[in-house]
């Protein structure tokens, strides 16, 4: 009797539990990196009793929001005294400030190695909505996280649109929404260095961009967030963490994640081309990683679309060995024999003339990155029908409190 009495207690504790819990999807991404060690021209290593402003675009209607604030790669404290989000109209000018809480509190402190939610904050946005979040720094701090455009003002003044932007560290690295109900709902993660970040391009006109409007409105839904890093290699780190040492924390952790389109490779050749090296080896290596990728992200449930590397040649200090690589990891990704499926955005942007050159059209300038048209290409190699059904690999949607903490299903892949 004691016993039937002890375990419907903890089913009504359960049921009370799971009450509390709403399954959420992202709307904007930003992924962590390491705190340089030194500054380059105009940026800012450190902010001390001032406001940071980072401006963010929302890629689906959301009336209710939540921000994730890291300090998962610091090496020291960070204390918020608060945080603001403000509508950017599109005159430029910013709306009325919505404050976003810690448990009711105004401000955080977060310890070296963690990350923190805010409480939902009411804010109804259409999707691809610009909105400007403002972090309040009472004293000295030195975030580790990615490195963005911010604006910085003295104090508690609000940074306006009429500040130069600097490079800083850009402590919010998620926003999250409750999930409304679909048909059926593709939350896909872009995954890759400076290409898929959008060095290159105007803002918002990369190809992850790029392919969120065209998906937007469709039967089924498909949310698209950037987890792009500039200089990010797949097999060592940098001034990131390489690829299979993040995947846990900025693509597994993502509420919802059912698909993974990923292009990334040519970091490791450019820099195996500071010396003599094995093109065959190399490109076998980097197909290894993305085997493990394929296999990680398969025991989470999750596809992945491997996209071809983009055509190098004539970059800086390119190599007859670093094209070779490129070529032979392009032909193991078209066989069909590495990835779910495969966009083939080399061809895209590929010189008929000279295929291991980019269309000088298509790039940029250093015949690396693409242009507004170059990644206008890339993004129409995406087709269709890869997101017009359900998921197929029955990929969970990790869940989380609405007091801002996260369930255990959705941080288990966390630091």
């Amino acid at each position: 009797m004691k016993t039937a009495i002890v375990a419907a207690a903890l089913l009504m504790w359960a049921g009370a539990a799971q009450a509390k819990i709403d399954p959420v999807i992202p709307v904007w991404i930003s992924s962590p990196t390491f705190r340089p060690a030194t500054a380059k021209d105009g940026d800012v290593l450190a902010y001390d009793a001032q406001s940071v402003r980072q401006d963010i675009r929302i890629q689906a209607p959301t009336t209710r929001v939540a921000l994730r604030l890291t300090n998962e790669l610091g090496t020291s404290r960070v204390t918020v005294g608060k945080v603001e989000l403000r509508v950017i109209h599109a005159d430029g000018t910013l709306g009325e400030p919505r404050l976003a809480k810690f448990g009711g509190a105004d401000g955080v402190t977060l310890e070296p190695g963690l990350a923190r939610y805010t409480d939902f904050v009411d804010v109804s946005l259409p999707a691809f909505s610009d909105v400007a979040i403002i972090v309040h720094y009472p004293g000295r701090a030195e975030p580790a996280a990615h490195r963005a455009a911010v604006r910085v003002a003295q104090g508690d003044d609000t940074p306006g649109t009429d500040l130069k932007t600097v490079r800083g560290a850009a402590i919010v690295s998620a926003v999250e929404t409750p999930a409304p109900k679909a048909f059926c709902r593709h939350v896909v993660v872009a995954l890759g260095d400076s290409i898929t970040e959008g060095s290159g391009s105007t803002p918002h006109n990369n190809w992850p961009s790029r392919i969120a409007r065209h998906f937007h409105g469709k039967r089924c839904e498909v949310i698209v967030a950037n987890a792009g890093i500039s200089g990010n290699k797949v097999l060592s780190d940098g001034g990131s963490p390489g690829l299979l040492m993040r995947l846990d924390r900025d693509v597994f952790a993502i509420p919802g994640l059912t698909d993974i389109i990923f292009s990334e490779g040519i970091n490791d050749i450019r820099a195996a081309e500071t010396k003599t090296f094995d093109s065959e080896a190399l490109a076998e290596q980097l197909l290894e990683g993305y085997r493990q990728l394929v296999v990680r992200a398969h025991a989470h449930g999750v596809r992945v679309i491997g996209g071809t590397l983009a055509p190098y040649k004539g970059t800086a200090n390119q190599t007859e060995a670093g094209l070779a690589a490129v070529e032979r990891v392009n032909s193991a990704i078209r066989s069909g024999a590495i990835f779910d499926a495969m966009v083939d955005f080399n061809r895209a942007l590929a010189d008929p003339t000279d295929p291991q050159r980019m269309r000088s059209e298509f790039q940029k300038g250093d015949w690396l990155h693409p242009n507004d048209a170059g990644y206008a290409a890339m993004a129409a190699t995406v087709r269709d029908s890869l997101f017009a059904s359900r998921p197929a690999l029955g990929a969970g949607s990790p869940k989380r409190r609405l007091d801002g903490r996260r369930s255990a299903q959705a941080s288990s892949g966390s630091r």
